[in-house]
């Protein structure tokens, strides 16, 4: 049973499911041709990494005050019908609060958490060829 509130379902709601969901695709042995499912850590979101995507997303979550945000985890959730499958759940923020993410063309509700902070979400277009930038600054939690 999922509580809804006026947005839909709650990000802890969201994650768990998205955690279910890759567990569940990665036991089955489904995977994307050429692809694997998997969730990305700060060790695969390197500077060599971070340089070779060439359609998808790319940005830096922050503090308020400006301090990179380590290990916020980034959601996103496809908005339309058609939307090829993504390979990886999540991924994670580098030390320097970076992230890098090879993604379909399509549009996307992305939303990041981390415990400490209120989670944020946006709404973004991902062209064809195109590296969309999307920055987070979040805010300490009450």
């Amino acid at each position: 049973m999922y509580l809804r509130n006026g947005s839909g379902m709650m990000l802890v709601e969201r994650c768990l499911l998205s955690c279910l969901l890759f567990f569940g695709l990665q036991f089955a042995g489904c995977t994307q041709e050429g692809m694997e499912n998997t969730v990305s850590s700060n060790a695969a979101n390197t500077e060599e990494t971070m340089s070779r995507i060439t359609q998808g997303l790319s940005g830096r979550v922050e503090t308020e005050d400006g301090r990179p945000v380590t290990g916020a985890m980034i959601v996103p959730v496809p908005l339309g019908d058609n939307t090829p499958a993504i390979p990886e759940i999540a991924i994670l923020t580098d030390t320097a609060g970076r992230y890098n993410w090879p993604l379909p063309a399509a549009t996307y509700e992305v939303s990041v958490s981390v415990e400490g902070y209120r989670a944020a979400k946006r709404r973004v277009e991902v062209g064809a060829g195109a590296v969309v930038t999307l920055n987070f600054v979040l805010s300490k939690s009450p």
